[in-house]
């Protein structure tokens, strides 16, 4: 199969440049815009490129601001809506590429939240449909009351401050090579901002209160033993929606990162399915 490659860079309103990358097969079946989780980067999804690609899809895939190779302040956004119209600029960018081609948005953890609230907004009207992995519809566990308090009131007095996320590579995925890969990417990182914190959470809000307008296929697959997002949410969330093509599917056993665990052909070859059953 021949694969033509593109990629490029975009302005957005507020003047921060977003790098993209597509890869894209003789006559796609359709096209799959891919969004990556917090603190990493899209070129951590080559494997599911290629899985997708030798399935006949187009891809795109994009860093978002402040993360990978693309400009802005690290880790930090000032309103979630930035992200919705970054990811809305992106689409408007990469669907010139293959017009004919059904448009799917598929989003891991931070980027599954990103997908979910851009599909539930006017902006996702005409999409296909969604694929969220591991996402962050709401955080495992409780937050503890000091965390939750000082993150509040540093969002408003000093947003871009910087924590330390207290994410364990260790927890993220049972493979080794995976864990080592990932410590030893210079383009991932390990520090949260104050001001992204009160902006997924108010994300987490509007996206439950959105369940009555969601209008799209969805796809929602959850790790068993996530230590970073409530699988036991993204359930319920998608068993609120008034939508009869919705699927979900829980990876016993498996921690956050489904792309990157022991199960991730498994993985793989679910969303391909999925996808094939709902493409033009």
């Amino acid at each position: 199969m021949s694969l033509i490659t593109r990629e490029g860079s975009l302005t957005t309103q507020d003047r921060v440049e977003l790098r993209w990358w597509a890869s894209l097969p003789d006559r796609p079946r359709a096209l799959v815009l891919v969004v990556h989780g917090y603190l990493e980067h899209s070129g951590r999804y080559l494997h599911l490129v290629e899985a997708l690609n030798a399935a006949g899809f187009a891809t795109a895939r994009f860093d978002s601001r402040g993360h990978g190779r693309s400009g802005g302040r690290r880790a930090f956004v000032r309103s979630w809506r930035d992200y919705l119209c970054d990811l809305q600029r992106v689409r408007e960018e990469v669907c010139t590429l293959a017009p004919e081609a059904p448009l799917f948005l598929l989003g891991h953890s931070q980027g599954g939240l990103q997908v979910l609230t851009y599909a539930a907004d006017p902006l996702g009207a005409g999409i296909a449909g969604v694929v969220a992995l591991s996402p962050l519809v709401a955080f495992a566990g409780s937050i503890p009351a000091w965390k939750d308090l000082l993150g509040r009131l540093m969002s408003r007095i000093w947003p871009s401050l910087t924590l330390d996320a207290g994410i364990d590579p260790e927890l993220l995925t049972h493979v080794r090579e995976a864990v080592e890969w990932r410590n030893a990417d210079p383009l991932v990182g390990t520090r949260a901002t104050a001001r992204w914190f009160t902006e997924a959470l108010g994300a987490q809000a509007r996206l439950q209160e959105a369940t009555a307008s969601w209008s799209s296929p969805l796809l929602l697959m959850a790790a068993e033993d996530d230590r970073l997002v409530d699988s036991g949410a993204a359930r319920a969330f998608l068993e609120a929606l008034p939508v009869t093509d919705r699927t979900w599917k829980l990876w016993d056993g498996m921690y956050h990162e489904l792309l990157h665990e022991t199960v991730r052909p498994e993985v793989e070859a679910a969303i391909v399915d999925w996808l094939a059953h709902r493409a033009a």
